[in-house]
């Protein structure tokens, strides 16, 4: 098979007529299929599958910058692509794609059983779930960590705050290669590389959280004012 040549507009204008556009199924599971194609940047998108009540949506993409087929994930702010999917080749992508499909889908609600890296701190029973609250400041608890969302370098997300249409956000990762977890923000959208004050992080030079009972104070300290200060408009 034969790396891409064609350009973005002369993919964009042959999709009615490439089988894979025309055979996706029109609904799985609560994910509807949009069909429109649209350009943004390096990106062309496909065609996508959507649960806009769950703010979660799979994109079928075509990167200009890559010269890679991929789907990319997008589950409330986060946006990441399924690597493990991506070919330069349409006829490969074409070929796989249906039969991932579904488990792709899947994977955007969490997962139940996280990889034996966070077996060890058992989230499912964590008894400090039940002290979160379900909205405060705006924001909505997103994601659980009954159900951390696999990410990207080796992070799973364990719990995410959003108001999704401010586009502001608090959420906790844990880094399986650093074995440690770890919050970032948004404001408006765009990413914070620190929250001046009530990082759940602490103050610059801190010592990495590594375990639950030392990220529950952090939490128990600094949830709610840094909601509270992530609501606060400019």
């Amino acid at each position: 098979m034969a790396k891409e040549d064609r350009s973005v507009e002369e993919i964009q204008a042959a999709l009615p007529a490439w089988e894979l556009w025309q055979h996706l199924p029109e609904r799985v599971g609560s994910y509807i299929l949009r069909r429109e194609s649209s350009v943004k940047g390096l990106e062309l998108t496909l065609a996508s599958y959507e649960d806009a009540a769950a703010h979660r949506a799979l994109r079928l993409i075509y990167s200009r910058e890559t010269g890679d087929y991929v789907p990319v994930k997008e589950v409330g702010l986060h946006s990441c692509r399924a690597d493990e999917y991506f070919s330069r080749e349409p006829e490969v992508f074409a070929a796989g794609l249906p039969a991932a499909l579904p488990k792709l889908l899947a994977s955007l609600n969490g997962q139940e059983a996280p990889n034996c890296e966070m077996r060890r701190f058992a989230l499912s029973s964590w008894a400090y779930t039940e002290k979160l609250p379900l909205k405060a400041e705006g924001f909505e608890l997103f994601i659980s960590p009954r159900k951390p969302l696999p990410y990207i370098n080796g992070s799973h997300i364990i719990l995410d705050y959003s108001d999704f249409a401010a586009g502001d956000q608090l959420c906790v990762l844990y880094n399986s290669f650093r074995d440690e977890f770890f919050a970032e923000y948004r404001k408006n959208f765009v990413p914070l590389a620190v929250l001046p004050r009530y990082d759940i992080n602490g103050p610059e030079g801190s010592p990495p959280i590594k375990e639950l009972k030392d990220l529950e104070q952090r939490l128990d300290e600094c949830l709610l004012p840094a909601l509270k200060e992530l609501a606060r408009k400019i």
